[in-house]
């Protein structure tokens, strides 16, 4: 009669979002592997040259989206083994475990240019390596420009990054929790507006004014406006003669 055998499924895992353990299975269609890996053999009977070379092994968490919370660590069963003097033993087959461990989300934060506006505040794009369809969103307590002022790749620090969503359960940002980037801070448009005297004919264009208002300054901003020189369209006499105020 046939020698009793045990073939046993090992305790493994696997990163979220792959199909291959960290042993080395190689799980395919169905959640199914054959493989010479994955198991434990006990009751081959020495200097026979008996062997098991594979292995079915299947399992519900094989597939790259079972995921972290939805069972793990899942049964890993085996069957069928094969390899030579196999048909001279009564095999018995023990089921192992299949742990599922979340993947790191790398985040990428792009900087998002913006007009000064007298603060430091920044707005970021947040993206990060998201699996297919999953629902994960990837949030920010704050970022910030390191000071308000005009300038070109300016550093921004981001922080308090974390994620959520129906699937965030399979991922971990690994203890991240800030990152850098940069964007421009661009010059905001004013509009001053000027009085212009009325003068006497002198024969010359020469113009006074001075800066009546202005338009567009940020509240706290302390802005003078300047100018090189005024003239009028010509030297004669006239009323609603045009004035050219140029830096």
């Amino acid at each position: 009669t046939p020698a009793p055998l045990t073939v046993s499924a090992t305790a493994d895992s696997k990163v979220y979002g792959n199909t291959v353990t960290n042993s080395g299975v190689s799980y395919g269609v169905g959640g199914i592997a054959t493989s010479s890996v994955g198991y434990t053999v006990s009751g081959l009977i020495v200097g026979t040259g008996d062997a098991v070379n594979s292995v079915s092994l299947i399992s519900s968490g094989a597939y790259a989206n079972s995921a972290v919370n939805g069972g793990s660590p899942y049964v890993v069963m085996p069957s069928a083994a094969t390899g030579p003097g196999i048909s001279n033993y009564a095999i018995s087959y023990l089921p192992g475990s299949l742990s599922i461990t979340p993947a790191i989300l790398t985040v990428s934060v792009s900087g998002i240019d913006k007009v000064y506006d007298g603060n430091n505040v920044a707005a970021v794009g947040l993206s990060g390596n998201i699996i297919g369809n999953d629902s994960v969103t990837i949030s920010k307590a704050g970022a910030f420009f390191i000071d308000k002022n005009v300038g070109n790749s300016k550093a921004i620090t981001v922080s308090g990054l974390s994620i959520y969503g129906a699937n965030a359960g399979n991922y971990t940002l690994n203890g991240v929790t800030t990152a850098i980037t940069t964007a421009n801070i661009t010059p905001k448009l004013i509009t001053a507006n000027f009085s212009v005297a009325n003068k006497v004919y002198d024969t010359t264009t020469m113009a006074s004014f001075t800066a009546s208002s202005n338009q567009g300054v940020i509240a706290g901003d302390i802005i003078s406006f300047t100018a090189g020189s005024a003239t009028f369209a010509d030297a004669n006499a006239g009323n609603a003669k045009p004035v050219t105020i140029s830096a």
